[in-house]
């Protein structure tokens, strides 16, 4: 009898059909996952693509639970976007999918080691001029795949000049622009014309735009108002630190602080400005250096000549960093080699004050016969320069 009960006992636990209904079914989790890169060392720059749910409409890149540093809408690519880290190392990169309306969907997260790239150790850019972003066939997606396939680090694009007018120049306000500069490695900087005419207050403005817009620097162009006028240069500057020191800068460069650069046709002290008049507002110098006036002397010693345009800063007492920009004699870069030349000799921030147009073919191989992809510069010595 107890082997019948024990049986029965079994067949109850067992056998028998559980009275648990089964769970109800779900629809598939919406996720979003990263595909590159993977966790650990990637190379500057980084190309973030991810694996999202058909619901998840855009996704927005973060970095250390704090930078958004952009996002992208381009299903195809897999909602491509790249960064040139400013700061390597450790990152904690945070993907966030939304949906149609922008609202939140799902999220990923992925932890890199970004490590620079022995090829690409240059922030080498080259100037966009106003009349060109209004050219027949220009798009600024076309032109930043363009500067990034042919390896330009850096754009400066024209936002305008004097007193800032985002009706008259749009790329001053709209981030999509930057947004897709930086979605192929190519860094978004503003550059203004500075008119001695204007208000200092009201030209400063321009930094409470362009901030916003996620440019990484501003580039304050002096015109010729400000020519041996030292006064009006210093309230120029005092008026753009203080607006900076008003807006949230964190973020554009990872930690930067949108640097402030100053740009003259030559240098500021052939324009009789004096170095003390700006020296402690700015974080570095762009001077526009003309080949079409260099002497043959000057372009059988590039390195010579490379030389002494920087002892001329130091002589001046410059202690900031000195950028050079080249103006060669045309679009076409024609002088590449001495631009090459020129350029390892003048630092990995020195550029070109001129682009080729979209669609002209020529120019685009004559620009592209400059090594974009160098890492190799040489040191300036000031050694090298002569005693005062």
């Amino acid at each position: 009898m107890r082997n019948v009960l024990l049986a029965a006992a079994v067949l109850l636990f067992v056998g028998c059909p559980s009275t648990v209904p089964d769970p109800p079914l779900t629809a598939p989790a919406r996720t979003v996952r990263f595909v590159t890169p993977v966790p650990g060392d990637v190379e500057n720059p980084v190309q973030f693509t991810v694996d999202a749910h058909e619901d998840i409409a855009s996704v927005r890149y973060v970095a250390d639970d704090f930078f958004t540093l952009g996002s992208s809408d381009d299903r195809d690519t897999g909602f491509l976007f790249g960064m040139d880290f400013a700061i390597l190392g450790a990152h904690t990169m945070r993907a966030e999918g939304l949906d149609a309306e922008g609202d939140f969907v799902a999220e990923a997260e992925v932890d890199i080691d970004v490590l620079p790239d022995p090829s690409q150790l240059n922030e080498l850019g080259t100037w966009l001029q106003a009349d060109q972003l209004s050219a027949d066939g220009y798009t600024h997606g076309a032109m930043a795949q363009r500067l990034a396939d042919t390896g330009v680090k850096r754009v400066y694009l024209p936002v305008g000049v004097g007193v800032p007018d985002c009706d008259a120049n749009p790329v001053l306000c709209d981030r999509d622009v930057t947004d897709g500069f930086r979605a192929v490695g190519v860094e978004p900087w503003a550059w203004m014309r500075a008119e001695a005419s204007a208000d200092s207050g009201d030209q400063a403005e321009t930094i409470r735009e362009a901030v916003p817009a996620r440019y990484h620097g501003l580039v304050i162009d002096l015109g010729p108002g400000y020519d041996g006028d030292g006064d009006a240069v210093e309230s120029l500057l005092s008026a753009m630190l203080f607006v900076r020191s008003q807006c949230d800068t964190t973020g554009l460069h990872l930690g930067g602080n949108f640097p402030l650069y100053l740009s003259t046709e030559e240098t500021p002290f052939d324009h009789a400005i004096p170095l003390e008049s700006m020296e402690d507002a700015v974080d570095g110098y762009l001077p526009r250096v003309s080949l079409t006036e260099a002497t043959a002397a000057q372009r059988a010693d590039p390195a010579a000549w490379a030389t002494s345009l920087l002892c001329a800063w130091r002589a001046q007492g410059a202690l900031k960093p000195v950028h050079h920009v080249f103006v060669p004699p045309g679009p076409t870069g024609s002088d590449a080699a001495l631009l090459d030349a020129l350029i390892g000799l003048s630092g990995r921030e020195a550029s070109l004050y001129s682009t080729p147009a979209l669609g002209d073919e020529a120019a685009w191989d004559a620009f592209s016969g400059m090594d974009w992809w160098r890492g190799d510069f040489e040191p300036f010595d000031a050694a090298d320069c002569p005693s005062r």
